[in-house]
């Protein structure tokens, strides 16, 4: 019965393509064809009286937030989760993945706001800063250890900061706020005032700031939105599906308020918060787009035309489990 829903519940020019996809595999020469190696495992969820590919990308679907809520709309998603559930699984999902954006967009705009205070107060007006009195402002040899990158003072005042975030960029300094110029703008380490007073790295490498993204976004992912997929993936019934359902959206109610409030602190005006809340949309769109792209290709085509072909089946199982 489960197979036969698969079946129905995808559109014809899904099959088609997938077939074609999975044709143009077989005769690609780095892929090569698949070892078979027998039955599938209980635990893999394939029903062997069916094109496998045609189940990898029915389960692909059915993770991803976006395309699960669109698909049931249109009638061709699995009756489980409900449409209740799947609204619940995708506002978890954009709470998780904005709880790490609003974090670290406040980490950036601390730091900015950080450089500008340091440049205004340490800087002479002549490079761009706002130092007045030159017995006050900064050395020549304390001036040179700022990165290439942020040399640029006048760029840098130009930036979005935020007076909440100036407000708290020298408290590391205590008592001793007169020192400020005496070190350099960029610290040593991804903490303040180790070595000079701000965190430059979340603004002068980009990359790293991204990563920071996904890595948080793994970790909570796992830790928030996961326990709650698997919930709400079984069938519940009566007083427990009531708790579950009320649950998730609860969480994710109060992760998107704690983004939302992080982000109205540290954003200047209500077009700022604007701006980074459409930024949000489209990394939100980008990643659950190439979270597709990357389970049917690195997951189901690598896994079944690579990982199979030149390892163990037990490998290849595994694989596309983890990344399908």
């Amino acid at each position: 019965a489960w197979a036969e829903e698969l079946q129905d519940v995808l559109f014809g020019c899904e099959k088609a393509v997938l077939d074609r996809v999975e044709a143009a595999s077989q005769s690609t020469h780095c892929f090569g064809p698949r070892r078979e190696d027998g039955k599938f495992q209980d635990w893999e969820g394939i029903d062997p009286n069916f094109p496998e590919h045609h189940q990898r990308w029915q389960g692909i679907r059915e993770r991803n937030v976006i395309f699960s809520l669109v698909f049931w709309m249109l009638r061709r998603g699995r009756k489980e989760p409900t449409g209740c559930e799947r609204i619940n699984l995708l506002l978890l999902y954009m709470a998780v993945w904005f709880m790490c954006f609003s974090y670290l967009e406040r980490r950036k705009r601390d730091a900015v706001s950080c450089e500008q205070s340091w440049i205004h107060a340490c800087v002479p007006e002549s490079l761009g800063g706002g130092c007045h009195n030159a017995s006050l402002c900064a050395e020549l040899v304390t001036l040179d250890a700022t990165p290439k990158k942020l040399k640029d003072y006048a760029a840098v005042m130009g930036k979005r900061s935020s007076e909440f975030a100036r407000e708290q960029s020298m408290e590391c300094l205590g008592d001793d706020v007169g020192l400020v110029c005496r070190m350099p703008m960029c610290s040593a380490a991804n903490t303040p005032c180790d070595g000079g007073l701000c965190d430059c790295r979340a603004v002068e490498n980009p990359v790293l700031q991204y990563m920071r993204e996904i890595f948080l976004f793994t970790i909570f992912f796992k830790v928030l939105y996961f326990p709650f997929d698997l919930l709400l993936r079984f069938e519940l019934k009566g007083v427990w599906h009531v708790l579950g359902v009320g649950a998730s959206f609860a969480v994710g109610v109060l992760l998107l308020l704690g983004g939302a409030v992080t982000l109205w602190l540290y954003e200047p005006d209500g077009r700022s918060f604007g701006l980074s809340a459409t930024r949000f949309a489209l990394t939100f769109i980008s990643l659950c787009s190439f979270e597709m792209i990357k389970s049917f290709t690195l997951g189901y085509l690598v896994g079944t035309y690579v990982i199979q072909r030149n390892c163990c089946p037990t490998a290849a199982r595994i694989w596309k489990y983890l990344l399908a």
